[in-house]
């Protein structure tokens, strides 16, 4: 059965139940004996009292009960509707963002240069270097050179280890492994027309591999790829025939600059 009409039928139940019940001689017909007296007329007179008052009491309950049967009726025609959803809000997550990494930024000459450089790096465009022989350096085993670094700009600096390595096949191509860097880094102010120096220790590898045996493949390169220290601008010094390792093997070692 639809909600609406279960309400509709309680709501009569309560008219019935609400209608007054009266324990005495109005609940039927009063009898009219010939021991009550009073004739015929008297008698319809009474018994149209009685209908009066039966009649008055219904229309007294149906009253009250108005209502309560407008409140079901109600009741019943919004049970009938289609209950609508709640709107459920979404959440959605932020976008994160990461930190960007250290990357170069452009130099007053047009190079780059790292962030961690010291503050007043030397301009890659006012550096030259050379690399030469250090007689008195040698060891059993290796060979000492001496990088040198001159400043043709305004008064900076340099702090750290170069980074070196073999060119050759006569187009710049790097052969084998690049020095290992040592030592501690200072900053070095180089006043124009200053210099710089590193040392560069290489194996004394020979024809055979030297001290590293077959660890070693040898070859040989066209000079050397040097960077100044915090530079992505790379200085080529020519040196042909200059001995180097094909493997993976490291071969040469170099250290922080000092003053000269």
């Amino acid at each position: 059965m639809p909600a609406g009409w279960a309400h509709k039928r309680l709501a009569f139940q309560i008219i019935e139940a609400r209608q007054p019940v009266v324990h005495h001689a109005a609940d039927a017909p009063p009898t009219f004996g010939a021991s009550q007296g009073g004739g015929t007329a008297a008698s319809a007179q009474r018994l149209h009292g009685w209908r009066r008052s039966v009649e008055q009491m219904r229309i007294t309950a149906l009253h009250l009960a108005l209502p309560v049967l407008a409140v079901a009726v109600l009741a019943g025609c919004a049970s009938g509707g289609t209950p609508t959803a709640d709107p459920t809000a979404t959440a959605t997550a932020s976008p994160t963002t990461s930190a960007p990494a250290p990357s170069a930024t452009p130099a007053p000459d047009g190079g780059q240069v790292d962030p961690n450089a010291p503050e007043g790096q030397c301009a890659d465009a006012n550096l030259t270097a050379t690399v030469t022989p250090d007689p008195g350096g040698a060891g059993a085993g290796s060979i000492t050179s001496v990088i040198t670094f001159t400043n043709s700009g305004p008064e900076c600096v340099l702090e750290g280890a170069p980074g070196v390595s073999i060119r050759g096949d006569g187009d710049g191509v790097q052969i084998g492994e690049p020095a290992e860097q040592q030592g501690t880094p200072a900053p070095v102010t180089l006043a124009q027309g200053g210099t710089a120096v590193a040392p560069l220790t290489s194996v004394n590898i020979g024809t055979d591999g030297g001290p590293l045996g077959a660890d070693c493949e040898f070859t040989t390169g066209d000079g050397y790829r040097v960077y100044p220290p915090h530079s992505f601008e790379p200085i080529f010094i020519q040196s042909a025939g200059v001995p180097a390792c094909t493997s993976t093997s490291i071969f040469m070692h170099v250290g922080v600059v000092t003053a000269s």
